[in-house]
């Protein structure tokens, strides 16, 4: 197996389009399951919490307090819905990838059988879920909407005070929803990659045993199965065979839906003191930036800022999901542009200036 560079920006830009929402490159939380309400930001390939807004203040869940602790009252979303479940061995892919072959037994991927993929070349991703997933999110979107609307500047001030990350206001996620499951198998390869035939082959007889995966592809690729299996210790102080429990959890979020706000204030550019030729201007040696994920939701915030007299945009996972759909997009590359040559409705609310796209219901939304 090869290592590819920025693994997780290629993960998180190939599978965005799916329609689940944002795919996370580690789906178990570092400090704490996701939960709906949670206010955090992407980093690396995961998700990060800073405090949930469903949730009392002296709740043992929030580490840094929360925004406003005297006057802070908990957001309680009333209507949640939880669909039919995907079922075991679905899977996600990237459009240059199709599944054309799927042997299993009760509809479980098995040691002898797995899954076959056509691949056209170019980055791809595959992501198998060889148990069963479920979905949650919320409903009154109205609702979360307004009180984002109406606390986001306060999240954003406590982001960087408080739990001391110099995050941009856009950055910031709240989870609207989340796919839940117990383990997954992804494989992702670089753009180098000629087009072919892969077999990805899921090893999981049952639920209590170890999960295995294969892929018979000699180009550089990236290959990831969890969560890790932990070591068990016997009676005489041996150590077995790393395992998974016999019910393991379904706490690995492989999609987070989510919303994100830009006022703006921070869309438009800051005026910076000093001249190149200023003498008083110190120069420091520049380093590299870090990786950004190219996020087709901040894309549409931009893209209300622009086209309407808004103060504040709003947009989450399913607005891009439906572009995607309806506008033919085919890449993350081509989001902005497309939306630069599209006329697109825009809804904004004159007491809190809000705006919004317009989106019809028709649509998939």
């Amino acid at each position: 197996m090869h290592s590819i560079a920025y693994a997780h920006k290629i993960y998180f830009e190939q599978l965005h389009r799916s329609k689940y929402g944002m795919p996370l490159w580690r789906p178990k939380n570092f400090s704490s399951e996701v939960e709906i309400g949670d206010v955090g930001f992407y980093h690396d390939g995961g998700f990060y919490s800073i405090f949930n807004v469903t949730r009392p203040v002296d709740d043992p869940t929030q580490k840094y307090g929360c925004p406003g602790c005297e006057d802070y009252q908990p957001f309680q979303p009333q209507d949640l819905v939880t669909p039919d479940e995907l079922s075991a061995g679905t899977t996600f892919h990237s459009k240059n990838v199709v599944r054309v072959k799927y042997d299993a037994q009760g509809g479980v991927p098995t040691a002898n059988g797995g899954f076959s993929f056509s691949y056209k070349g170019g980055k791809g991703v595959i992501l198998v879920l060889p148990d069963s997933a479920t979905k949650k999110e919320v409903q009154n979107t109205l609702h979360v909407e307004s009180y984002m609307r109406q606390h986001h500047e306060a999240w954003h001030k406590f982001a960087r005070e408080e739990y001391g990350r110099n995050l941009e206001r856009e950055e910031l996620v709240l989870v609207r929803g989340w796919v839940k499951t117990t383990r997954w198998a992804v494989t992702i390869f670089d753009e180098s990659d000629p087009s072919g035939t892969l077999n990805f082959n899921v090893g999981l007889p049952t639920a209590s045993d170890s999960l295995e995966l294969s892929t018979s592809h000699d180009h550089p690729y990236v290959q990831r199965i969890g969560p890790k299996r932990v070591s068990q210790t016997t009676a005489a102080g041996s150590t077995s065979q790393p395992s998974i429990p016999a019910v393991p959890k379904a706490d690995q979020t492989v999609f987070l839906l989510y919303y994100k706000m830009k006022s703006r204030a921070a869309a438009e550019p800051r005026d910076r003191p000093g001249s190149p030729n200023d003498p008083n201007l110190i120069e420091i040696e520049s380093v590299p930036a870090p990786i950004r994920i190219h996020d087709p939701v901040e894309d549409i915030l931009d893209y209300i800022l622009r086209n309407s007299n808004a103060d504040v945009a709003i947009a989450n996972d399913d607005d891009a999901a439906t572009l995607y759909t309806e506008l033919g997009i085919e890449s993350p590359e081509d989001f902005s542009r497309t939306l630069q040559n599209t006329l697109l409705s825009i809804e904004v609310d004159d007491g809190t200036g809000l705006g919004r796209l317009a989106l019809r219901p028709d649509l998939p939304y």
